[in-house]
This record gives structure tokens, C-alpha cells and sequence, in this order.
């Protein structure tokens, strides 16, 4: 409760240059520079705010480098990039920034989130297929993730993410076509106190399987399946509490188009599961000591689902 008056602004400038620097080699060069200014005028009813005073302002520049050589059907791929990514208005508003209700103790802002990428890959195309097959690491400095022991948002000092992507396009016949999209993750705490550990909320497996079926250039029949395998709880730094369980989650997709317009019927979770995409650590208080526990909360996903969607679609 209490109100708020905020204003976030972000500019940033682009550039790109693509070379064909052989006949069948591409070379990509990018480079942004970005800047953010926040006002932010938060008074809560109760305890305090972001303070007037509070610097979140912030410049950052990223940049990438990649490469793109053809073979056949077979098209090598190999990039590295630069990133960043500044605090969001909420993620300030509950941060160590914002002064102590009971000793008035404030802490430094957050920090922009800061990393550095290599990924290497190879792409396949036919006329009935496409596949990608991709590796990567990502390292992170100062990743923003909620820390619900404290009920704020945190930096963590740097963290390691190494995956795979796969990802396939298949015709089968006519009227049916398959998309497989896989992943593999280890995404871990590089440095401070819980080095090692595994960063929160990022699944080491995860899939998508879809099926669709098109009588005509009209209709759309897809069944779809989604998987995630189990993971740390939000906020869970030292993977000390029971992981958030792996889930399987099947939708079922019909379009049906007249010309640019388009009518379409989704259900969401077919098999109606009972599940959470979503869960965080959090404390528990004894209602008459008031000792605090560590425990999970789970956000809900959604039951069945049923989506009705009427629009258009312009070249």
C-alpha cells in the first residue's frame, strides 16, 4: 500500500555490419550502447522506500562477433557476445537500497547484470528438414535473482551456465510436419559463499515435442508436449530445500484461417495437471514464538485452460 510515482528510461544506439568475407563465409559485427535513468518516488504506508538520493542510474555497452560458413546443406556457426541487462523498476523497489522499517540501515543498489558468451553450432537444411544443433557458455557477474529469506532482490557474484540446444523441423508427408526443441543445462554459482551451487530456478532438461496436422492451407490441428525436469526453488542459493518437481504439461492448438482472418482454440493444460511452473524459498513464522522457518512456497500453475482468439494476419 502506499503510492508510487516511477519513471524508468532507457536509450540505447545499435549498430550492425554483415561481410561476406568469402564466398561462403559471413562474418556479423554488432555493437550497443545503452543507458538507463530511473526517478523512482516510492512511498510506501508503511516502512520506507527507495530514498530520493538512491544513484540508480547506469551506462553499459555490449557487443558481438560472430561468424557464419557454408557447407552444402550444412551451415557452421560460431559467435561471441557481450551482455547486459539493467535492474527492473520492481526489482529496485525491493532491494537493499530501500532503508530498514526498523533501523533505518540501507544497503547499495542493485548492480546491472553483466556477461559474457561463446556458443558454437551447425545447422542442417533440406527440403523436408531443418535441425540445429548448439553448445554454449554463459558467464554471468552480478545475476539478479530474488532472495525470499530476505524478501529482496540480490546480485549474485557471478555465475556459469553450460547447455546444449537442439532443436528439429521434420515434414512427414504432406499434412504432417514434427518440431523436437531440446535442452541441457548446468548452471551454477561460480564464485562467493555458495560456489558450486546450483543457480535457482534454471532446469538442467527441458523439451518440447509438437505434432501438427494441416488437411488444407487453411486449418491447424497441433498437440503439443511440454516437459521440464526438476529444479532449485527460487531464492534457494544454497540448494538447501526440496527441488520444485519436474512436470509434463500437453495443449492442444486449432486455427482456422478466412483469408487475414483467423479464428483459433487453445486448451491449455489438456490433461488438466496439478502442478507449479514456479516455487520460492520463504520463512515460515511461529505464530506464538515467532521463530522463523525455512520453508517452500508453490505458486500454482493454471488448470485446464480453454483460449478463444479472433484476429487478423497481414503480409
Amino acid at each position: 500500500m502506499g503510492t508510487q510515482d516511477n519513471d524508468q528510461e532507457r536509450r540505447a544506439l545499435y549498430a550492425q555490419l554483415i561481410w561476406p568475407a568469402l564466398p561462403r563465409a559471413e562474418l556479423s559485427l554488432g555493437l550497443r550502447r545503452a543507458a538507463v535513468e530511473n526517478d523512482l518516488r516510492d512511498r510506501p504506508l508503511f516502512g520506507s522506500g527507495v530514498p530520493d538520493d538512491a544513484d540508480l542510474d547506469d551506462e553499459a555497452t555490449a557487443a558481438a562477433v560472430g561468424l557464419a560458413v557454408e557447407n552444402g546443406a550444412l551451415r557452421h556457426l560460431l559467435r561471441y557476445t557481450t551482455h547486459y541487462r539493467f535492474p527492473k523498476v520492481d526489482e529496485h523497489t525491493a532491494s537493499a537500497v530501500v532503508p530498514d522499517w526498523l533501523t533505518g540501515e540501507r544497503g547499495d543498489p542493485l548492480r546491472t547484470q553483466t556477461g559474457r558468451s561463446l556458443e558454437l553450432g551447425v545447422e542442417y537444411r533440406a527440403r523436408a528438414a531443418f535441425a540445429r544443433f548448439m553448445l554454449y557458455r554463459l558467464e554471468l557477474d552480478d545475476q539478479i535473482v530474488y532472495d525470499p529469506g530476505r524478501f529482496m532482490n540480490i546480485n549474485l557474484e557471478a555465475a556459469r551456465h553450460d547447455g546444449a540446444l537442439f532443436a528439429l523441423q521434420r515434414r512427414l508427408g504432406e499434412d504432417w510436419r514434427l518440431d523436437l526443441d531440446a535442452a541441457w543445462l548446468d548452471a551454477r554459482q561460480s564464485a562467493g559463499p555458495n560456489a558450486g551451487r546450483k543457480v535457482p530456478l534454471a532446469a538442467p532438461r527441458s523439451a518440447r515435442l509438437a505434432l501438427t496436422w494441416t488437411p488444407d492451407g487453411a486449418t491447424d490441428v497441433q498437440l503439443a508436449g511440454r516437459w521440464v525436469d526438476e529444479r532449485p526453488v527460487g531464492g534457494d542459493v544454497d540448494n538447501s530445500q526440496p527441488p520444485l518437481p519436474a512436470h509434463t504439461v500437453f495443449d492442444l492448438h486449432l486455427e482456422r484461417r478466412f483469408g487475414p482472418v483467423f479464428a483459433a482454440l487453445t486448451v491449455r493444460n489438456l490433461g488438466d495437471e496439478r502442478y507449479s511452473e514456479m516455487a520460492a524459498e520463504t520463512l515460515l513464522f511461529d505464530p506464538i514464538t515467532f521463530a522463523a522457518t525455512e520453508t517452500t512456497g508453490f505458486y500454482p500453475a493454471p488448470a485446464r485452460s480453454l483460449f478463444l482468439e479472433i484476429g487478423t494476419r497481414w503480409p
